[in-house]
């Protein structure tokens, strides 16, 4: 992924970025329906959907804040999934 990414501080706007609750269902799995996301907006994000959702937000150019799922930030995973993923990227293209 090249270029900034647009920093995305809610709850909302993270479910609204990845197409809202029924593709964020999908994207996490584990039978997660999208009721249980549409309840996430008000209770807050999981923190077993974190990585997953990182990831989906990286490849449409977002991200958020670990906060957003109660979740410690892990020091440098940004960059370091970017340059990972970017390395990736490359290596099939």
């Amino acid at each position: 992924m090249a270029g900034m990414s647009k920093i995305l501080t809610t709850i909302d706007e993270v479910i609204d970025a990845l197409d809202g609750p029924k593709e964020v269902a999908k994207i996490v799995g584990n039978d997660t329906r999208p009721a249980t996301v549409r309840m996430w907006r008000h209770q807050g994000l999981p923190s077993y959907s974190f990585l997953v959702l990182q990831a989906a937000l990286t490849e449409r150019g977002y991200s958020a804040p670990a906060s957003l799922w109660r979740v410690p930030e892990p020091e440098g995973w940004e960059v370091q999934f970017v340059k990972t993923h970017e390395a990736t990227e490359l290596s099939h293209s």
